[in-house]
């Protein structure tokens, strides 16, 4: 028996733009903490602006705080990885 059969409701949380696919946005923030690099309190201004915008969003959109975190790690995790990648691919340290 499924669940409309039994008349109860499922619920989901959709998100249409998982953060860590964003890769435009991904690829832009990585090419500025890396220029940023040298200067720390503009790198860390920059990325906080970045994540507060994006939790912004997220919140406005409807979607819970455990949710909206775990979309911020993993956006975090993938411009760690596009820095990494743009680095070692200009030879930069990684």
């Amino acid at each position: 028996m499924t669940n409309a059969e039994k008349g109860t409701a499922m619920s989901a949380i959709v998100i249409p733009f998982p953060a860590a696919r964003r890769t435009g946005k991904i690829r832009r923030a990585a090419e500025e903490l890396i220029k940023r690099a040298g200067e720390r309190r503009q790198g860390e201004g920059y990325w906080q602006n970045i994540i507060r915008q994006m939790a912004d969003r997220m919140v406005t959109s409807g979607i819970d705080d455990e949710t909206v975190g775990r979309e911020l790690e993993a956006f975090a995790g993938a411009v760690g990885f596009e820095m990494a990648r743009l680095q070692t691919r200009h030879g930069g340290a990684a």
